[in-house]
């Protein structure tokens, strides 16, 4: 399941041959040229990095099901019809969370639509053994001081696009609203009881993490 399509999250998918991937709602229509992406160097992809036939897509919030993705266009391995079945629910609230999706039904594992990034932008709200539960935010920030409220969210001019200003964000209004439901939810979890917040490019976590095991083999 990837956080969204910018190339530092996805890696090489080709050397996954027998994986089926999970993206959020419109994020095919980045690599199939359908949708123009933003400006920025950080905004380009890739012409079939996703084999379609084994990438489940997730359906936009408010839809009432998830179909299977570009469903006129390509058929799906067996594999991937085989997965869909735990993403073929609808969008619900959850605590401050707009639209979250309860892959197993158990309240273990929530898909949680995290728009403003980038198009089919998701987050992973994981609850652990204890009962504590991790918030995996991917890009919905990319510095501690945001989420304190410390620092604002950037813009810069780039010569490259002139009488443009550019940032991290494709919609940055929707990014810092985002943004805000994480640093709510963080202060006051309610029902959530404990939360930890984890953001894919928080280089003092991976430190302590390393440090404590929990990267693979070891436990979040």
């Amino acid at each position: 399941m990837f956080s969204h399509l910018h190339w530092d999250h996805v890696g090489t998918p080709s050397d996954y041959p027998n994986s089926t991937y999970v993206v959020g709602p419109g994020a095919a229509k980045l690599i199939n040229g359908e949708r123009e992406s933003a400006t920025g160097s950080h905004n380009h992809f890739e012409d079939g990095m996703l084999d379609m036939q084994r990438t489940i897509e997730l359906a936009p919030v408010g839809f009432p099901l998830t179909p299977p993705p570009l469903e006129e266009q390509t058929a799906l391995s067996s594999q991937a019809q085989r997965l869909t079945g735990y993403f073929a629910q609808p969008w619900h609230r959850k605590g401050r969370f707009e639209a979250v999706l309860d892959i197993f039904g158990d309240g273990s594992l929530h898909v949680v639509s995290a728009p403003g990034h980038i198009d089919g932008h998701i987050n992973l709200l994981c609850r652990l053994e204890s009962g504590k539960h991790v918030y995996l935010a991917g890009d919905s920030c990319h510095d501690g001081r945001l989420l304190t409220g410390e620092k604002n969210v950037a813009t810069w001019t780039d010569e490259a696009y002139p009488g443009v200003t550019c940032c991290i964000h494709q919609d940055k209004a929707r990014a810092e609203k985002t943004l805000g439901v994480i640093r709510d939810t963080l202060r006051d979890p309610g029902e959530l009881k404990e939360i930890e917040v984890v953001f894919a490019h928080d280089g003092a976590w991976e430190k302590r993490a390393q440090s404590e095991g929990r990267f693979f083999p070891g436990a979040l």
